[in-house]
Formats: structure tokens, sequence, C-alpha cells
């Protein structure tokens, strides 16, 4: 609407230069003039054009004319650039924008793409983002480093400020007028809009009244918007005019508003805005006579600021004044705007951001109205006010500011109160836990380097927002159910736990803030953690027996103290060195606490120790009663949160375990809190009943009676298992107490780096921790990992540090597995350190225990663990915990136990192994602890549990040591503890009890028998072992013999659903087939079986029952990229020809070094093709005839090395169709009722090859009787169609009849895909092709099509084989008899290229010889398969006939490279060039040589190709021939020269490298008007056999290669073709000849194939993740023509495409719910191809509708892909060093052997999750 008022106007331009001073008053009169005025209707158009005439004078009275857009165009003029010195564009998601970790000096910040193009970040660490909102941040030196600055932005120097100088000297005057005049007017809107009442907005009346209104305050702010597009310097008025309150002029509602805190950023601001207070008061005269006469008592002392400050609190509290500016009331009036005018005003504040004065008053005005903004929030808006705060309270200074004012300050805590008393008191409520959120993650910005400082130093902020936390206990109740919940949600308080998640994120950078040297800070606030703890622990006693989760203060104090205690023990260590740890534990916890007067300080401590474990031992304890199963009737939710807590929340895990072992360590008494958290646990009654009832009374009969009704056996077992794990973690594990070091150092924390010695301290103990945080990674997978499977099992902190890399490589040798798999394997040295407790999580604990059992040839006690102390802790503590665990009850629990689980296994199930391994472990580390520390209180402790009862201890040790050779090992080794001890009294207790115990003098020789007795014990073992699997497998053999017997009641089966049961036995009972053995390979006589019902297969059973190999025919466009890229390349090659002719000449160059800059250069060449293919050239003029017209794909074929009966199959796949279950899976995963995959190894398969080709069919030993004649016709005859779709876009079923119909279509189809593999020769080599193996489509397969296609289509058109009457409607039938189809082919090919004067292809220049040579040889064989003599005979001749050709093609070709690929002059220059004689000699230049070998290479490849699958049609008739055919192969196998190569193929095939026919013949010929006569003999009718065929072959033949024929097709492509002008066209060869005419003639593509440089890559992308970002981030998708937010770029033709995104989905011929990449593959990759998303490297596999993810080619030197948890994201590349290049390779050899499919399917059918079909 606001365009319509400034549009341009026609009347002269005229001066109203107003009287500055005038101008408010003039807008005053006229605002109220029209604003008095009714509207007959109420809308936002009408608004806009009742107040244009307002609007207008505004600008005339801003610029000073009447035509105020000529003014401001030469304002413009004359202020030359207005580019501020800030960016600040508003970005909205899925805007462009860019994070660059090397420039930011805030995590927050951002900037937008324009800025970052004109920007210099080279080599910096970038991201690219698209779901980011906010504005950029380029030029503000608060947010940006300044060599990050664009070009156009240079700080703050540069904004608004600067550009004032530049604005006419009226404009400048009337500004402050203007904008002052429009924000007094935007104010009094906004405080008319608070006055309105909820009821107006229901009537028609009041809705008017707040439209006007909203349309106002909407078309005032368009008005400052439109006013900065103009000049950016008005942002300096604007943001004065905006900060003024207006105070004086403006009355308002005095019960619909109150005033907020007012601020100033200066003292100048302050004490100009009290002048004014001064001057309203004295106006308003509001003071009472009372007041006046008591003024001087009550001022005196105070200056005249503060009593204007009173004067101004007074006239607030009274309502006469109204401070707020329009900043203000912006904010407390959002929640009140249409969604229009809160995006305008948003953005437009972002414009604002030019004026770091603007921000600094902003910053004021959101912490003044900070309740309002939280409390009021409108979450459906992204414009909300509510969130600008992240834009401004990171701002260090501006933080600061709002932190130095009381009130501001204040504001933020009341509010924070009041969001949680709201938050508690409503149960949680969503919209509370959103304001939550809101307020934390505030508090969060604020915590920047100055802010925080003085927010923690100078005030008792933290102490207040801590003091919050407290509400939060106890909230979340959680009663012991018998019956079950039937709403989990009533009783789980999910707001509340990821709240509680949340705050150690939040309060972290408070607490870390406080240095750990200031003793008076930390008093302060280690005296405020006490006071709130006491209070929690008071209000315990009402929770009672049940339980809660949430322990936010708990965390929080873990994180403070560990930090507090462990930096001052490692300086204090430092000092004294000799001093004790525990010593050094009590004097600085005696330090940092205050003890109230007349109060014991030891006393004291032991009591705020009590105070804080109490509820926390309370809480875990409740944790593992949730584990152990006790509520599993409180529902889903509860049961898995602690789950959660162990498993996922790594943080909150080690918090809390951290926070008992540093209470442990610095308690006075550290095993009474040993026995507060047993205390605790008891709580239970069930622990209760079980500690004091059953152990205690050892196992007394009566008390057990009573105890066995009331428990679950099962849960309190885990209970217990819980409660015993605990202790055990708390002595050997390290990392929680070090938690806060280790994520400091991690984060280098300020205050550690700031120390040297500290810092490496600190570091040392994070290396020792780290490494053996992957030992044990190591131990839990068997000691050989893959890096990513390594680092999920490891803290992130630990794997995203530095000192992880290198201490990694340390501890284990990296492997490489194949091209896309990394191992890494531990050192055998580190195997000792084997801890089974060390993992606090369950699951990992379980694997490592499971994984240990199966590492051989390595000594550890999996029940001990690292009992000799392989890994030494990096301080005391544990030692400590170890010792309070020796002193405490726990000990005389453990020994109940022992003694229990010794002599009560069977009865007693509550105690089992797991818990005796555990009660061992805890008695090993109390000895193992009171050896080491020599204290007798502790040792004198032991002695006694040990002697317990007459030694009852000791002997249950020797019962339990018979379990097994660990548990005898486990008990040896607690029994040589026990007696250092005391050797004394244990060697008489030995001769009291027989046992053997060492003596001192012998301990070395016990223990060496001890070790030789378990070498034993191991052997016996291992002997059972091997004899159990032995068993194993013989039994497996023996089910597998079942099976062979059931082949025929299997087929005999009616009941579809039996049927599936036996079969899908028989496959899932079926090993899959070994790769290795696939490799081999296949021989005649090898033995196959129905990979189904598991019969023998065997060709005399064929005919009765069919069978065939499973296989996968489909179809590819990898041919036709080829050519693209091959012919690419050739043109560049072409251009450099000249070069290196004339550098032969000059010198010579040995050959190893040229062939070296030779591969150089066509590498290079090939790079540059591959990545611009469109610019490459196209396919015209190229024998194309085996490739799809429309699509340029040809059909392919791969199979696997299962088969089955035909019959098996169908009954199979009806079975499995008729299964939904089976059905739905089989449609997910992308099979449809025409694909399936092999039952045994799941390749993906849609038919059967045939294994027999029917050339038994006549013989008499197969009846009518044997076999249902049609049903094996149409088996083959659909194999054949499968085929033959590949070739043709309609995808037509073939059947018996349509063969019958167009037999020519099968000959064809079959033709062009014999032809297709042959040409693809040129990229995969002859070796692919000759490869033989079951599993391979090799030689073989390929023959037997040809030999089932002709055999098939001669048996039917001949009437051998009958159709059935049925299937035979009365449709018209081809009445030619089969040799009649092929002779007419054959003549059909001879005449297309040289008998026909219009034939469409030139022989020499457009005419792949091989393809015709193939051809013809294809046809032949058809015709004389039976006369092998004749047919051979015949195909020599056209194979030397057609090599004639081949010759002079290399001629032209060498022609044509000596001519950099071009001839140039008149007609006659260039007809000589084309003497053949002159050629001749040229060839036989020996500097020529290679390029005529590498030209007819390629020929004679191919040409062997097919003699050799010629060859293989008679290899059970001739085995002689296959044999010598064999020898070759190996022998050409073996050669790796082009000239031997050239040779051997020339003498296998009877060629001779001659030039001499060329020689012979004359080389002028004229001419003839018509073309060459067709000889009589074309129009021989052949009934008298094959004589007259064979004499056919060898005439076409022979003139197939005349000179004459040859010269001929050099003047009509030359002469004539060649020349454009439709005169020279009319004219004689000779007149052309003699003409001037200057023309050029092009090297023909097909020329340029002549050679064996073929190329096939993927399109060439940047090495480097980086630069595929940078590089496609701003492409366009051709289809919707945006930059996509996920794009992906084909890497076979580099096109870009959207991924997942709406924006392509009606494309012209896309399907339903068809996505952009599966269109593109379908309609241009020929339905297969592969991409590579720009955001994150990943690949895209799409074939047909399926598609799948793969993982990043771009890998860093551990193997890992990139991901968003990367520590480093410009470490990830694509090349030989990381090994990226060769996962691509292996993509390409993928797509090369057409087996995207399967890999597609292999993918699909493991994963949880895969992508709908076509979606993608």
């Amino acid at each position: 609407m606001f365009s319509k008022i400034v549009q341009n106007r026609t009347e002269k331009s005229s001066k109203v230069q107003t009287d500055p001073t005038q101008i408010s008053k003039i807008l005053e009169e006229s605002f109220k003039k029209l604003n008095d005025e009714q509207l007959l209707s109420v809308t936002e158009a009408s608004v806009t054009d009742h107040y244009k005439p307002f609007i207008d004078q505004c600008n005339v009275l801003l610029y000073g004319q009447t035509n105020y857009m000529q003014a401001i165009e030469e304002m413009k003029q004359n202020s030359g650039s207005q580019k501020g010195g800030v960016c600040a564009k508003t970005l909205r998601s899925g805007d462009v924008a860019w994070k660059c970790e090397d420039c930011e000096l805030d995590p927050t910040c951002i900037i937008c793409q324009e800025c970052f193009e004109k920007g210099n970040h080279k080599g910096h660490r970038v991201w690219l983002k698209k779901n980011v909102g906010g504005c950029c941040d380029c030029g503000d030196p608060d947010a940006w480093r300044e060599n990050g600055f664009c070009s156009d932005h240079k700080g703050y120097e540069a904004s608004s400020e600067q550009l004032l100088q530049n604005l006419p000297n009226y404009v400048k005057s009337s500004s402050k007028e203007v904008f002052r005049s429009i924000c007094r007017i935007i104010k009094i809107q906004y405080l008319e809009i608070q006055g309105c009442k909820k009821s107006e907005l229901i009537d028609q009346e009041g809705s008017a009244k707040i439209t006007k209104l909203q349309c106002l305050l909407k078309l005032f702010y368009e008005f400052l918007v439109f006013s900065v597009d103009q000049s950016l310097a008005f942002i300096h008025f604007i943001a004065e005019a905006m900060t003024d309150s207006y105070f004086e002029t403006i009355n308002f509602n005095k019960d619909s508003h109150q005033c907020c805190y007012r601020a100033f950023i200066s003292n100048e601001e302050k004490e100009s805005f009290l002048a004014r207070i001064s001057k309203k008061n004295e106006e308003l005269k509001n003071l009472s006579e009372d007041f006046e006469e008591t003024r001087e008592q009550q001022y005196i002392g105070i200056n005249e600021d503060q009593i204007l400050l009173q004067q101004y609190e007074q006239m607030l509290e009274k309502r006469q004044i109204c401070s707020c500016t329009v900043l203000d009331l912006s904010f407390q009036c959002n929640h009140l705007l249409a969604k229009k005018s809160m995006k305008l005003i948003y953005e437009f504040y972002f414009q604002l951001f030019q004026s770091y004065k603007f921000k600094q008053h902003l910053g004021l005005s959101f912490a003044a109205n900070f309740k309002k903004l939280i409390l009021k929030r409108t979450e459906q808006s992204q414009y909300n006010m509510g969130s600008i705060g992240v834009q401004i309270l990171t701002i260090d200074e501006i933080g600061l500011m709002i932190m130095k004012e009381e009130k501001l300050r204040e504001n933020l805590v009341k509010t924070y109160e009041l969001v949680i008393d709201k938050l508690v008191s409503s149960s949680f409520q969503n919209k509370y836990v959103n304001y939550m959120y809101s307020i934390l993650f505030d508090i969060k910005y604020l915590s920047r380097p100055k802010t925080l400082h003085y927010a923690v130093y100078e005030t008792d902020f933290l102490e207040k927002i801590l003091e919050q936390l407290g509400k939060l206990y106890f909230t979340d109740i959680i009663e012991y159910r018998t019956n079950h919940i039937q709403f989990d949600a009533t009783i789980y308080k999910e707001g509340l736990y990821n709240i509680d998640l949340q705050l150690i994120k939040t309060y972290k950078n408070y607490i870390k803030e406080i240095d750990p040297k200031n003793v008076e800070r930390n008093r302060k606030l280690m005296s405020a953690f006490i006071s709130f703890f006491e209070d929690i622990n008071n209000r315990l006693g009402d929770v009672g027996e049940n339980g809660f989760f949430a322990i936010p203060l708990h965390r929080l104090f873990s994180y403070y103290l560990s930090r507090l205690i462990m930096y001052n023990y490692l300086i204090e260590k430092d000092i004294n060195p000799q001093k004790q740890a525990r010593d050094i534990m009590l004097s600085i916890v005696q330090k940092f606490i205050v003890v109230p007067n007349n109060q014991n300080r030891q006393s004291y401590i032991q009591h705020a120790i009590m105070a804080i474990i109490r509820p926390l031992s309370r809480q875990w304890s409740f944790n593992h009663e949730v584990l152990s199963g006790k509520f599993v009737m409180c529902g889903l939710f509860i049961n898995h949160l602690p789950k959660l807590l162990y498993s996922i929340y790594e943080q909150y895990l080690m918090l809390i375990m951290g926070l008992f072992q540093t209470l442990i360590v610095i308690s006075p008494k550290p095993q009474m809190i040993i026995n507060m958290i047993i205390q605790a646990f008891e709580i239970n009654p069930w622990l209760k009943t079980l500690h004091f009832q059953v152990l205690h009374q050892n196992l007394n009969k009566q008390e057990f009676e009573k105890f066995k009704p009331i428990v679950d056996d099962k849960k309190l077992r885990q209970l217990l298992s819980w409660e015993l794990k605990l202790f055990i973690q708390l002595s050997v594990v390290e990392m929680p107490f070090l938690y806060p070091l280790n994520t400091d150092i991690c984060s280098k924390d300020k205050l550690f780096y700031q120390e040297d010695k500290i810092t490496k301290k600190i570091e040392n103990l994070l290396r020792s921790d780290i490494k053996r945080q992957i030992i044990h990674a190591f131990l839990q997978f068997g000691g050989k990992v893959e890096i990513k499977t390594l680092k999920k099992s490891l803290p992130d902190f630990y794997t995203e540090h530095e000192l992880f890399d290198n201490t990694l490589l340390e501890v284990a040798d990296q492997q490489r597995e194949g091209p896309q798999k990394s191992l890494f394997k531990l050192k055998e040295q580190y195997y000792q350190q084997l801890e089974p407790y060390y993992q606090l999580q369950h699951e990992p604990q379980q694997k490592l225990l499971e994984s240990i059992k199966s590492i051989q040839n390595v000594q550890f006690n999996e029940i001990l663990g690292d009992f000799n102390e392989e890994y030494k802790f990096g301080t005391e503590f544990n030692h400590i915990v170890q010792e309070a665990i020796g002193q405490s009850v726990l000990i005389t629990y453990v020994r109940d136990i022992i003694i229990i689980w010794a002599q009560n296994q069977e009865e007693f199930k509550v105690i089992d192994n797991q818990a005796g391994h555990e009660c061992l472990k805890i008695l090993m580390m109390v000895i193992q602890s009171a050896l080491k520390s020599q204290i007798k209180q502790q040792t004198d402790f032991i002695l006694n549990m040990i002697q317990f009862q007459d030694n009852k201890v000791i002997k249950s040790l020797e019962i339990i040591r018979k379990q097994d050779l660990a548990m005898d090992k486990a008990i040896q080794e607690i029994l040589v503890s026990i007696f250092n001890l005391n050797k004394n009294l244990f060697r008489e207790l030995g001769q009291q009890l027989g046992l053997v115990l060492p003596d001192e003098s012998d301990y070395t020789v016990s223990t060496n028998q001890t070790t030789n007795k378990s070498a034993e014990n191991d052997v016996t073992i291992r002997d059972r072992q091997i004899k159990q699997k032995e068993e194993a497998r013989l039994k497996k053999e023996k089910i597998m013999m079942k099976f062979q017997s059931k082949r025929q009641k299997y087929i005999n089966k009616n009941d579809i659903q039996s049927t599936s049961m036996s079969l899908e036995t028989s496959v899932l009972n079926t090993s899959r087939t070994n790769s290795s053995q696939m490799d081999q390979s296949l021989h005649e006589d090898d033995e196959i079986e129905c990979a189904l019902c598991k019969e023998t297969l065997l060709s005399d059973n064929f005919y009765s029952d069919p069978y065939g190999q499973f296989a996968y025919i489909s179809k590819s466009k990898l041919m036709a990229h080829t050519l693209r890229q091959t012919l690419g390349l050739q043109n560049e090659l072409v251009k450099q020809q000249k070069n290196q002719f004339q550098m032969q000449q000059e010198k010579e160059i040995s050959s190893l070094q040229e062939e070296e800059e030779e591969k150089k250069d066509y590498e290079m060449i090939q790079q540059s093709i591959v990545k611009d293919q469109d610019s490459g050239e196209n396919l015209r003029d190229l024998d194309l005839s085996y490739l799809n017209e429309t699509e340029l794909t040809g059909g392919t074929m791969i199979k696997c090395s299962h088969y089955s009966h035909f019959k098996c199959l169908n009954s199979y796949l009806t079975a499995k169709e008729a299964d939904v279950r089976k059905r739905e899976l089989s449609k997910m995963i992308g099979l449809d009722h025409k694909t399936f995959q092999c039952p045994l190894c799941r390749h993906l398969s849609n038919g059967l090859i045939p294994f027999e080709t029917l050339d038994n069919y006549n013989e008499n030993k197969y009846t009518q009787r044997d076999f249902d004649q049609y049903l094996l016709l149409s088996q083959i005859v659909g194999y054949l169609s499968r085929i033959i779709q590949q070739q043709q876009i309609q995808k037509s079923e073939l059947l018996p009849i349509d063969i019958k119909k167009q037999p020519l279509v099968v000959l064809r189809g079959i033709e062009s895909f014999i032809l297709h593999r042959i040409q693809l020769i040129d990229i995969k080599g002859t070796q692919e092709f000759l490869k033989r193996s079951r599993h391979h489509v090799g030689i073989r397969e390929y023959s037997n099509i040809i030999d089932i296609a002709g055999n098939v289509v001669k048996l039917i058109l001949d009437g051998e084989i009958k159709v059935s009457s049925a299937l035979n409607p009365d449709e018209e039938m081809t009445e030619e008899g089969f040799e009649d189809i092929c002779i007419e082919q054959f003549r059909s090919l001879i005449d297309n290229h040289c008998l026909q004067q219009g034939q469409q292809q030139n022989l020499i220049f457009e005419t792949d010889a091989s393809i015709l040579c193939n051809k013809l040889i294809f046809y032949l064989t058809l015709l004389l398969k039976g006369k092998y003599v004749i047919l051979m005979k015949l195909i020599h001749v056209i194979i030397k006939n057609v090599y004639k050709v081949v010759q002079i093609q290399a001629l032209f070709r060498l022609l044509f490279l000596r001519s950099q690929g071009q001839l140039k002059g008149s007609s006659q220059q260039i007809y000589d060039l084309m003497n053949l004689s002159e050629l001749v000699k040229l060839a036989q230049n020996e500097e020529n040589s290679d390029f005529i070998i590498r030209s007819q290479l390629p020929f004679l490849r191919k040409t062997l190709a097919m003699i050799l699958l010629i060859h293989s049609i008679y290899r059970q008739s001739n085995p002689d021939l296959m044999r010598e055919d064999d020898k070759f192969i190996m022998k050409l196998l073996v050669i790796r020269d082009d000239s031997e190569e050239l040779q051997l193929l020339q003498e296998y095939l009877c060629l001779e490298n001659s030039y001499q026919f060329i020689l012979d013949k004359p080389q002028v010929l004229e001419i003839q008007n018509n073309s060459v006569e067709i000889s009589a003999f074309m129009e021989i009718e052949h009934n008298d056999g094959k004589s007259e065929l064979e004499r056919m072959v060898e005439q076409l033949a022979t003139k197939l290669s005349s000179i004459d024929n040859l010269r001929r097709q050099i003047d009509q492509y030359i002469v004539f073709k060649e020349l454009d002008s439709q005169q020279l066209v009319a004219l004689t060869k000779e007149q052309i000849l003699e003409s001037p005419y200057e023309k050029s003639v092009e090297m023909p593509n097909q020329l340029k194939l002549l050679d064996t440089y073929y190329t096939f890559k993927f399109f060439k992308t940047p090495t480097d993740l980086q630069g595929v970002i940078q590089e496609y981030y701003k492409k366009v998708c051709k289809n919707c023509n945006t930059q996509p937010k996920d794009m992906s770029v084909c890497l076979l033709c580099g096109e870009i495409a959207c991924f997942t995104l709406k924006c392509c989905q009606n494309l012209p011929g896309m399907r339903n719910k068809e996505g952009e990449l599966t269109f593109h593959t379908r309609t241009c990759e020929g339905g297969v191809s592969l991409f590579l998303q720009c955001s994150d490297g990943k690949l895209v596999l799409i074939e047909g509708d399926r598609s799948c993810q793969k993982s990043s080619p771009y890998i860093n030197k551990f193997g890992e892909s990139y991901s968003l948890q990367s520590k480093r994201w410009d470490n990830f590349f694509m090349d030989e060093t990381t090994g990226g290049s060769v996962i691509l390779e292996e993509y390409k050899k993928l797509y090369m052997n057409f087996k995207i499919g399967n890999e597609i399917m292999k993918e699909r059918s493991q994963s949880d999750y895969v992508w709908r079909l076509r979606v993608i």
C-alpha cells in the first residue's frame, strides 16, 4: 500500500522549506485533523488512502520540495554510495547463510551470501546454513572479526553517522523534527492499542478501532522503512527519535499501561532526561504543601540528580508521566500486533543496527520489558520480538550495560523466578516449558566475558538464579504401583527432564567464570550451595519411599566442586609433592567452607556433605530400582528415562558419579559417606529386608521363608547388582571427577590456558584418561573396530579433542580392509589394562564382558580385571574411595553375599554369579587398598571380616573356585593377597583348613605352578570347545541332509501357504555361497543344484523340468556417456598431435618417460572433459544402432551363481505374493511382480537364464509326454523378452505368437544386445569379457543367447513347435521362413554400406566397422549354425574384407591427426591430401606405427570377441576347439604391449598387416551418375541350399573392400557431402575440384573413436568437501530456477537437482509422487544414476524407482565421513591419501559392472528405514 503513496509526481518542483521548529506543530495539527475524521469503512486500503496526504506532507517537509521524489534522486546522486558500515540483512529460513569459525566472535554469528562472496574466507572453516533466522553480522565488530568484513561493510565508523555529511543542510534540520513527530504518533498508537479492552475486540466498533490502529502503525513504520531505503543517514535521526519518551506531551490511560524502568547509556542522556523531568514537575505542580514543607529536611545531603530521580519515581508511581520509548512499547505490544506488522517492525529494527547507539537502547528496552517479552511471546510467528535477544544480548558491551543496572538485573531474576513458579504450579505445561527455554537461552547469551565477570564478581546474580533450582526438586514424585498406569504422561514430566538437561549448559559458563583461587568468592558461593542443599535435604523426608529424577542443583554443584577441588589440588600437589592426597583434600575443603561460630569445623563439613549426598543417593537408588524393573507398572517413559541417563546423556552420568567420588574424597570421615549411601539405598524395603533379615542372619531358614513371597527374585537380583556395581565403579573409574577439567581443557578454557603448569597437568590427566577410554572401547569390540564404531562408544568431549587422534595412533594400529573400511587394532601390551567394570553404561559393560571371553591368546582375568594395576591412576582419589569402602559396612554385606553364594546357590536365587563376581571384585579392591595404604585400622577391619564365624569366607572361596578356570584364577589371586595381609596368621590358617598357601620364600614358585596349572586347564577347555563345535557341525549337516529328499513332495503340494513355509525353511537353512568359491572358474562338469528344492540339476532332465540361473537383465547408458567423454578427450588430443609430431622430429624421448608424460596429459584432459560434459561433442554421425534410439541405452545382464527350477521359482514367488507380510516387505524394499531376489545370496534378479539352448529339441528321446511344450517355450520366450525390452522404448511382453508375427524384432533385439556388450570391450577391456565364472556373465552366456534366439525363432517359424491355436487369432502371420529373414537382413547390411547410391552410412567415415562385421557374422551364424566349416570360411572372408576398410580408416585418422583434426584449403588441395598411395607411405613410417596400431586394435578385439562367442556355441560338439581357444586366451591375457597384441590377433584371425591391396589398384576413378550396378547374383533365388549364399557372401564381401567402392565413399563424403553451398552440389566432380572455393573438412567423429583410449569418469567435483559446498551452494536448479535448499549433483552428467523438495513436483512427464532425482535418472540417465549431496557429501544411488543413501567418499585420514558432529570439517578429502578416491572408484566399478541395483537392494534390505519408491 505504501508504494501508492510515494509514486512519482508530474508537477514542477517547488521548494517549501519550512522552519524546522514549526514542523512538529504542523504535523501534529494535520494528523489530528485527519484522525478526527470518520472513516466509512476500516480496511488497510481505506486507512492508507485516508492518511496519504499526511504521509505526503511528511515527505514534503522532510525533503523541502513538493516533488520530493525528484529531491530524493538529486540527494542520492550527490550522496554517492549508500552502503552502510554494517550489513544487518534479515535472514529467514531457507536463505543462504554462512558461518565462519575463523571470523565469528560468537557461535550465533552468521553472514549473508553476498557478504560471504565479497569477503575473503579462503582456507577458513566455513559452514553453509539454510535453516537460520536473524541478520547478517558482517561489519559488526562485536560479532565479526574485521579481517572477515566484506568489501561493502567496514564497521560502525562507516555507518549512518558517516553519511550525515552528504545530506543537504535543510534535510539535516528537518529530519530530526519529522521523525520525532512520526515516532511520537507511533507511541500514541501503541498506547491506544494497550488501552483497548478485550471486550472491544468483539463488538464491531472496537474491532474497527483496533484495525485502524494496526494499519496506522504499519503505515508509519513503512514510512520509516522507505526513508531509510533512500538514505542510510536517516538511521541516525530515527534511532534518536525512537529512544525518546515524549512524556511532556502525551497523556495515556493509567489503568492499561505501566511504565517500565528507564535506563540510560550515558550520563549525558541521563542528565538531559532529568532536566526535562524537572521542567515537567514544575508544570504539573503535583507536590503537596506538606511535601514542600518537608522538602529541605528530606533532601538534606542529596545531590540534585538524586532529587530529580526521586521526583521521577514519584511521577511514575502516580502515573503522571509515561517514560516508555517507542522501543519499549514495541516490546510490550508485540503480542497484540498482526503478523504483517510484526514482520515489518522486526526487519526494520535490523536495518537500524547500522547504529550502535540504537542497539544499545534496544538492549536496555529488551531487559526492561523482559517479563512481558517472555510471558506474552507469540510462538506462531518467526518475527517475535522476544527472539531478537540473540542479536543484542550477545554483544558484550550491551550485556554489561544491562547487568550494571540493578533494576534491569532484578527484572531478569524476578522473571526467571516467576516462570519457574508457574512452571511448577502448572505441572510443567508446554507453554511454561517454552518460556523457561527462552529465559535459559537469554541468560546464556549474557555470558560474554565482560558481562560474565561483572555478574559473577560484582553482583549476586548467580546465587539468585541458582536458588530457584531448588524449587524443581520433588516435583516429579513417582509412587510404586502394583497396577499398570494407563497414561504415562500423567506422571512423566517430560518438560522438567528436558529443562534439567538444558540447565547445565546455561549455568556452566557462569560457574566457569569463578576463579578457583579466589577464596572470598568461592566461600560466598559455597555457603549459598550448602544453604540450598540443607533446604532440599530437609524436604527429602516428605518423599518417603517414592522416587524422583530431577536433581539439577546437584549436577551444577558437581561441576563446580570438582573443578574447584581438582584445580587447587594440582597446585598444592605441585608445591608439596610429598603431601598425602587426603590431607590436601581436607585442607582445600576447609579453606573454602565457612563454618558458623561455635561449631566444630570437621563436624560441620561432614554434616554439609551428608546434606548434599542424602538426596543424591536417594535419587540414584531410585534409578537403580527403575532399571531393575521394580517400577515397571509406572509406564514406558518412566522406565526408559534411567536408560537415557546412563547411556545417552553422558554429562548427567559423569557429573553424578563425579559428585559421589568428590564428596567421599573431601569428607573427614569418608567411610560414613559410604554408609550414608547404603542407608539411602535401604529406604527400598526389598534391599532393607535383604540386608538386615537375610544377609546378617546368614540365610536363616525362617527369615528366608518370610522373605521369599514379598520380593521378585529377578528384580531384586538386578537391584543388588546395580548397588554393588556403583561402588566398584566409584573405585575403578577415574573419568567422572576429571570430567569438568577435561571438558574445560577441551574447550580451551582461558582459566587453565593462562597457567602452563596447570594446563600440562590437566592435559596429561586427559591423555591418560582418553587412552584408558580407547582401550576399553577396543576391548568392548574384541580389540578390532572401525573408527565410527569406536567413537560412538566414547564420550563426545574425548573424541572431539585434538589429543584423541594422537592417542588413538599410540594404542592401536590402523589397518585397511577394502576401500570403504578402515579398522584399528589394539596393540597387545594394552590388553592387560582391562577393567571389567570400567564402563559406566550397562550395555557397553555387558558387551565388554561378552567380548573379552572371545579374545584368545591374551592373559587377563575377566572377574578381577586389572588387579595388578597395569593402569596407573592420575590421582590418589580412587584409592581414597577404596579405603573408605574397606572401612564401611559394605564389607560386611560383601562377606555375607559370598558366604550365601557359595553355600546356597540353588536355593537362594537372588544372589547369582553376577553378584558374586562383583563381591569378589570389591573384596580384591579393599585388600589391595589395605596392602597399599598400610593403615592398621583398615587392615584389622578386613582381617576380622575374613575370619568371621570360623573363617567362613575362606571356606566359601575354596568352594567357589571350583566353578571354572577363570574363577580358579580369581580366587587364587585373592588368596595370595589375603596371605600378604598377614603371612603368619594365614599360614596357620592354611594348615588348619588344609589349604596350600604360598610361603614367602616360594611365592614365585607357587605362582608359576598356578600359572602352569592354569595353562593345562586352558588346553582342556580349548579341547572341549573344539569338540563341541565339531558336534554342532555334524548336527547341522544331518539337518541339511533331510532337505535332499523333500523336492518331489514339495512340488506336489497344493496349498500355497504350506509351500511358502517349506521353501522358506529350505532357504533359511542353506548357507550362503562363499564369495571366494564363486570366483572359481566354472567347468562343464560342475555339479549344480536347485536353490529351493536342493535337487541336483542334470542336463538330461532339463526338458522334463526346465531350470536356469538367476539373472538380472537391465539397461545402462554407460556406452553413451563413454562415447561422449571419449569424443571430448579425442578433440583435446587431436589439438596436441601437431606439437607431438614436431617433438618426435626434434628429439627422441625414452619410451618410459614418454608413457608417463602421456598418461599425465590424458588424465588432465579427462578431468577437464568430465568436468563439463555438456560442452563436449554430441554423438552425431556415429553408428549407434546397438543402442536404444531415444534413451541411448543398451541392454545389460548380471547373474549370481545359483540355479532354480522354473516351477520352484514360480511356486516360491506365488507363495510370497500370497503372504501379506512378505508382499508388503517386498514392496517396501522395491521388489515387484517382475523382480525378486535370489533366495540364497539375495542377488537382484528378474529371470532365469535357461541352462539349455533347445539344440536337442528334435532328438527322439524327448517326446511330447516328457514336458509341456508350450510352458517351456513361454519360459524361454519370456527370457528373450526381458532382453529385447532393454533395447526398445515399449515394454511389451513377447509371446510365441509375437515371434510368429514379428520374428525380425526378436533377432534385431538380440543382435543389439550382443553388440552392445561387445562394444563395451572398448571400456571394460577384453579380459573382463573373456573371464569365465559361475557368477560372471561372459562368453558362454552371450553365446547361449544367440543360440536360444536362433533356435526359438527357427522352431516357431518353421513349424517344428506348434503355437497353440487358442493363442492364434485371425491375425496376419509372416509367411517367410527363418533363412529368408536372415538372408534379407544380411542383404540389407551390405546394401546400406556399399551398393546403393543413397546409403544411410558412409562406409569409411560414418561406419563402425566392428559393428558392421559382427552384424554380418551374427546373421551368418544363424544361417549356417549346422555347418561349422562353411560358416568359419565365410566369416573369415567377411573379416578379411572389412579389415581392409579399417586399414583405410586408420590412414585417414592419421591424416586428420597430422592436420590437428581439420583439412583446410581448396577442393583440389584437400582432394590431393587424400591420395591413398601417399597415405600408405605415411603409415609405413615407423614414427606413425603407434597411431596405426591403436586405430586397428579396437576392431580386432571386438571381432575376436565375436569369434570366441561363435566358437562357444560349439563347445559341446567340438571340445578341441574350446581347448585351443583357452590356450589362445591365456596367451592373450599375458600380453601388455599393443604391438604384440596386434600381431597375435592378426595371426589368430588370419589377417595381414599390409596395404598392398591399395598400391595394386589405380587411384583415379570417375564418379558415375549411378553407383555401381547391383550384381546379378543379388537377384538369385536361393532355393538350391546354401551354396548360393556362400557365393553371395564372398562376392559381397569382396565388393565391400574394393578400391572402387572405397574411393566412392571418399568422394561422396569429401567432395559432395561436406560442401554446404547449394550451387556447388549441382556441379560435376571436376568442376568442384577446379573451384577456388575455400573450405575445411572436420575430422569425422567415427574416426576419432578409432583409438584404444576410451574413457569413462564420474563428473569432476572438488577433492575437498569444503570445495564442494562453496562451488555448488549458489548453483541453480534448471527446473525451478532457484538455489535448492538441499541440492544434489548428478555424477554422470553434472546436472543440479533438488533433493526431496516440493519445488519440482509438476514437471512435464513426471509421474505421481516422483522426486526430481528419480525423474532425472529415468529421463536422462537410462534409469540408473548416482548423485552427490552437496551439503554433506553423501551419495544417493538410484535404479528405477529404488534408491538409497550411502556414506560420503569425502573422508579424513581415519576413514571417517563427514557429519555435523565432526570436530573438524576442513579435513575431508576425496583423494588417494585418505582413500576417498578409492571409494568413489568402487562406486564407478559398480556402475560400470551394472551392479548399482544390487547395491541398492542390499542397502534397503539391511536398513531399518528406507526411502519410499520414486520419492527421491
